[in-house]
Order: structure tokens, then C-alpha cells, then sequence
């Protein structure tokens, strides 16, 4: 029996419904063996016999809340993952002989952006049924879309404008202040970091308040601790607290989130 949608429309203020297309590969997808639904997903390309829909990708992903994380609903995770991505696309341009670096800087901050907030919904949901998440099984590149309009307007306001890459003049090289900036480009995460990562946003979203209100605010919002320059807003002022609270605090989340995911990690 396929599980209903939960989220009602905003007229009508009745349940959403999927279409009849999806609703059809979700019965017919139903009968076959969690494994192979993985496999279709994987590799049968849109537009061939046996493709699998994303947003049926997306519901059998959002049952593994219950279902557990069984290595077919991780691969199925990963096919999400890269569908996601291919919805926010990043150019590659080719630096020496065997590096790619992102073309725009923009675009590569703007996927890992949507990436991020995708993943936060998806944490939400497996701590208990989230209805936002009941639209992406209804009309997903539509939510995606929404998601990177979102996405576009926050990394503006952090964006003043995208500077283009240096080259030297004789040499027709990136210059050294240029190579240096690209080193410092965050990459994108592999499918295991990614997969570990949300195991990290749902650990942080079980802390206590306080605790991970502190935890956003270092690793998210990249906030300081304490500033001697009034200008700078800092965690202290902004909890209005010393900076010894926010650290004994900042220690105590580290320490529930080493016991929560297994893993020993660096403090700041």
C-alpha cells in the first residue's frame, strides 16, 4: 500500500496528490525488490524503458526513515544526490594537464548551497514526517527550482559580484593570487562524505538548543566567538553571554556529536 500524501493544497485544503504518471511507476516499482528499483535508478538513463522517476526516487529515499539505511536506499540516496546536482549543473574548466576547477565559482557555491538546504529538509524528515518534502513527490524539479531561486538570493547578499580569473600576461597562466583563491574553493563533497554529512545534520539537529544554535552559528553562519572590534557582530554579543559560555557549550556539542555519529573530529 503506498502511503498517502500529507500536506494539504492551499485552496482546496485537501491532501496533494501525485500524478497519475508517478503514481503508476510507484505501483509498478512496488513490485519489484527494493534492489532493483537501486539498479533502474542508477542506470537507466530518462526517456528509456525501466527509468525511474525522481520523484519516485525521492519517496523510496524518504522511506528509509523507517525502513532503515540498507545499502539500497543508500545507493537510491546517491541517485538523488547527483540528480539534485544535475538540476544546479557547474562547468569545469580544465587548469594544466589532469585539474578541473569550477568555471564560476558562483555556480559551484550556489549547487553546494542547494545541496546543503536540500539535505537540512531531508534530515527534518527523517527525524519525523516533514510535509514540505511532500511536493518534491509531486513536482521535483519544481521544488529544486524553488530551492535554487532561494538559494541565488542568499549567496547575493554575500556576493557583491563574481570576479573573474586572472591570467598573466606572457604566460597566458593563472596568475599565483588566483591559483591560491581556487585552492582555497571548497569541493564538492564524494557520495560518502555527503551520506555522512547528513548523518551529521541529524545529529546536530538533536542537540539541545542552545548547543546547536552555537554550532550554526560557527560552522554555518562562520561567526566568531569573540571580537575586539565592535563592528564585528560575534556569538558572545549576540547570545549576550562570555566567550567561555559559548565555548563550554561549543565543547559539550562536539562531545554529544562524537558519541552520536562515532567520529572524532577537530574542534576550532
Amino acid at each position: 500500500m503506498i502511503p498517502e500524501l500529507r500536506k494539504l493544497t492551499t485552496a482546496e485544503e485537501v491532501p496533494y496528490e501525485r500524478p497519475p504518471e508517478i503514481q503508476a511507476a510507484l505501483e509498478s516499482l512496488y513490485e519489484i525488490p527494493i534492489e532493483e528499483v537501486a539498479t533502474r535508478a542508477a542506470n537507466v538513463a530518462e526517456g528509456e524503458l525501466g527509468f525511474v522517476p525522481t520523484e519516485c526516487v525521492m519517496h523510496f529515499v524518504r522511506l528509509s526513515r523507517e525502513k532503515g539505511d540498507a545499502l539500497p536506499y543508500q545507493a537510491l540516496f546517491e541517485v538523488l544526490r547527483i540528480r539534485v546536482m544535475k538540476l544546479t549543473p557547474v562547468r569545469y574548466r580544465r587548469i594544466g594537464t589532469e585539474q578541473y576547477v569550477p568555471a564560476s565559482s558562483y555556480a559551484a557555491d550556489l549547487q553546494e548551497r542547494v545541496l546543503d538546504k536540500f539535505l537540512q529538509i531531508l534530515c527534518k524528515d527523517r527525524e519525523a514526517y516533514n510535509e514540505r518534502l511532500d511536493f518534491y513527490e509531486v513536482r521535483f524539479n519544481m521544488a529544486i527550482s524553488r530551492l535554487r531561486s532561494t538559494a541565488k538570493k542568499a549567496l547575493t547578499k554575500h556576493r557583491d559580484r563574481e570576479q573573474p580569473a586572472e591570467y598573466e600576461e606572457e604566460s597566458g597562466s593563472l596568475t599565483a593570487e588566483m591559483e591560491a583563491r581556487l585552492a582555497s574553493m571548497r569541493n564538492l563533497p564524494s557520495p560518502e562524505e555527503m551520506f555522512f554529512r547528513f548523518e551529521q545534520l541529524q545529529a546536530i539537529d538533536q542537540l539541545p538548543p542552545d548547543q546547536r544554535r552555537i554550532i550554526q552559528l560557527i560552522h554555518v553562519q562562520d561567526m566568531p566567538i569573540e571580537s575586539k572590534d565592535p563592528g564585528t557582530q560575534s556569538i558572545a554579543n549576540l547570545l549576550g553571554c562570555t566567550g567561555r559560555t559559548v565555548r563550554n557549550r561549543r565543547d559539550r556539542a562536539y562531545q554529544t556529536l562524537r558519541n552520536a555519529i562515532g567520529e572524532e573530529g577537530s574542534e576550532q
